[in-house]
């Protein structure tokens, strides 16, 4: 039987005991890392002094934590 004309099952089986809190988890850390490099990048003058810029690094530092321990 060529490679072509095997089903697709054949090839890839689902992983069975998958904790998908871990994937949810690594997704929000993710977008919280993006979202605090997007911010420091793009605001600046005043804006770079502003609670919301803090609260924004605050949050990202949660993610780090996570992935070294």
């Amino acid at each position: 039987m060529k490679p072509s004309e095997r089903p697709l099952t054949a090839i890839a089986a689902p992983v069975a005991h998958r904790l998908a809190w871990i994937d949810w988890m690594r997704g929000l850390a993710c977008i919280l890392m993006f979202q605090t490099h997007c911010y420091d990048a793009w605001l600046g003058g005043d804006a770079r002094n502003s609670s919301f810029l803090k609260g924004s690094q605050i949050l990202a530092r949660c993610p780090r934590r996570s992935f070294s321990s």
